[in-house]
């Protein structure tokens, strides 16, 4: 049986429209997170101790305030012109926003995704990054398939479930996640169908064994520390 090592591993690619334009060469990124999904629906409407830790922990993506400046219009008098940050800039007002609870609106969906990713990794308990094209999702869950990976725990069925944030999905976003009961089972299902893998796919579930492999640790931590046990968080954006 080949060791396991952390290398590289994504998921979601049932979730992928073939019909894409550039289908299969354009790269994407995946970012897996070990958090309880509740613990990461609390960011919103958040109590007042969590709200102040995200609050600092925003700061920095804050760019410095705006201030208006005076030019003279070469045609007429003095105008005044404001300095303001594009949309995918996140805001003071973005985090309080999303601290209230309240739906984003579509102008600021991007800033405020900038600003859930960024708590998802402030509160969890390990994050995982991995970049891939359409053409390697769609080969790797392929081949996972053929060496007998249960339908119930298919890489694209574990993370049909809706995080239930008030910030919806980007046009090429994908989002979901899994119990932390199904996380081990994953794992048990995939170390089955390690054996039958070679060359790439086999990489590359070595490298999703082996971030899943820290899921007891961070269980046994979540219990001392009386926080829920992690779930696992998914989001693939192209």
């Amino acid at each position: 049986m080949m060791r396991r090592r952390r290398l590289g591993c994504t998921t979601f690619n049932l979730w992928l429209r073939r019909d894409a334009v550039g289908y299969g060469c354009h790269m994407g990124e995946l970012r897996l997170f070990a958090i309880g999904i509740d613990e990461a629906r609390d960011m919103f409407a958040a109590p007042p101790e969590l709200a102040e830790r995200l609050r600092v922990a925003a700061a920095p993506l804050f760019p410095p305030p705006a201030h208006r400046r005076r030019r003279r219009d070469l045609l007429g008098p003095l105008v005044r012109t404001s300095l303001l940050p594009p949309g995918d800039v996140p805001l003071p007002g973005d985090a309080e926003h999303l601290l209230a609870g309240r739906f984003v609106t579509p102008d600021r969906i991007t800033a405020a995704w900038i600003l859930v990713e960024h708590w998802l990794t402030e509160l969890s308990w390990g994050t995982y990054t991995t970049s891939l094209t359409r053409g390697e999702l769609d080969a790797w869950d392929f081949d996972l398939a053929r060496a007998g990976m249960s339908s119930t725990y298919a890489i694209g069925r574990l993370f049909n479930e809706e995080l239930g944030f008030p910030v919806r999905p980007l046009p090429d976003q994908q989002t979901g996640y899994i119990r932390h009961s199904q996380v081990l089972n994953a794992d048990a299902a995939l170390t089955l169908c390690l054996e039958q893998l070679s060359g790439d796919p086999a990489v590359r579930t070595q490298n999703l064994l082996g971030w899943l492999d820290s899921y007891p640790g961070w269980a046994e931590a979540a219990d001392t520390a009386h926080r829920p046990r992690p779930d696992l968080i998914g989001l693939l954006s192209w």
